[in-house]
């Protein structure tokens, strides 16, 4: 409506001041970019946000420090995967550990689109809580679901029912 729309601000808050810098900095430590407070930015990034994403990627070994800080070995191989270096470290480690599958399960389960509907019906709400609720986390909810759409078959109408999105699911 001209209401929103005059409500809204003038210009986005470019995304370089929203999102975690984490990928953006390891892929520049991997470019060769020594300071990231030097680089030229179109946009730049807070301190503490360069600074949150370097102690993150310092803290899954992905840089290490000698002087500034520069890319490891396990960093490089992190960068192979399209995803946030926290689940490209977990995927690695999976790989050492012998439990790539789960990993990966892991990942998409938490990485994707939501696997239940977003706003059910009650009785669906009931049900979903019910089958797959319980007290330990909701990523064990999210496990629970994804394999019950498993046996089901990924099949619409018997995940419907339980809430449950099947195309995210499958």
């Amino acid at each position: 409506s001209r209401q929103e729309h005059e409500e809204r601000a003038p210009q986005e808050i470019p995304e370089i001041r929203r999102l975690d810098l984490a990928e953006v900095v390891l892929t520049l430590k991997a470019a060769g970019v020594a300071n990231l407070k030097k680089f030229r930015w179109l946009d730049p990034p807070s301190p503490a946000a360069l600074s949150v994403a370097e102690e993150l990627l310092l803290d899954l070994g992905a840089l290490e420090t000698q002087g500034e800080t520069r890319i490891t070995e396990l960093g490089r191989r992190m960068l192979a995967f399209p995803v946030h270096p926290r689940y490209a470290r977990m995927l690695l480690s999976a790989e050492d550990h012998g439990c790539v599958a789960d990993a990966c399960l892991l990942a998409a389960l938490t990485q994707g689109r939501d696997l239940f509907v977003r706003k059910p019906d009650r009785e669906a709400a009931d049900v979903r809580d019910e089958m797959f609720g319980g007290g330990d986390s909701d990523f064990f909810a999210l496990l629970r679901a994804w394999e019950f759409a498993y046996q089901q078959g990924f099949r619409l109408d018997r995940l419907r029912p339980a809430g449950i999105q099947a195309n995210v699911a499958r």
